[in-house]
């Protein structure tokens, strides 16, 4: 048929041990970082000639997916890569200080 591929549109990078990586759409240019059983998306903005800041959104991975956080990077960078890293640091950091923040359950 026309239009269709063999091809699949999603390549994964993702350690089948801990589900970290990167998945990525050869269709559209997308790319979604996953962490800790999270989706990481990022969103480079321009802030002021010359200057970018990192926005992130994080999906809860389930059955049913849903957002639990959208946020900034501090601060801002003179590229996008910088500023893309910076998004995925502060993602990461904000899903490391809610695991830590988790109550923890008593040994049995």
């Amino acid at each position: 048929m026309l239009g269709m591929t063999n091809t699949p549109p999603l390549r994964r990078t993702i350690d089948p041990k801990t589900g970290d990586g990167i998945l990525y759409c050869d269709r559209c240019g997308h790319q979604e970082h996953r962490y800790k059983l999270h989706a990481i998306t990022l969103a480079v903005e321009p802030k002021e000639p010359g200057r970018w800041v990192g926005q992130f959104r994080i999906t809860l991975l389930g059955k049913q997916a849903s957002t639990i956080c959208t946020a900034y990077a501090s601060g801002t960078f003179d590229n996008p890569e910088g500023a893309e890293a910076a998004g995925l640091a502060a993602a990461k950091a904000w899903l490391d200080s809610q695991r830590q923040a988790a109550p923890s359950t008593p040994p049995a």
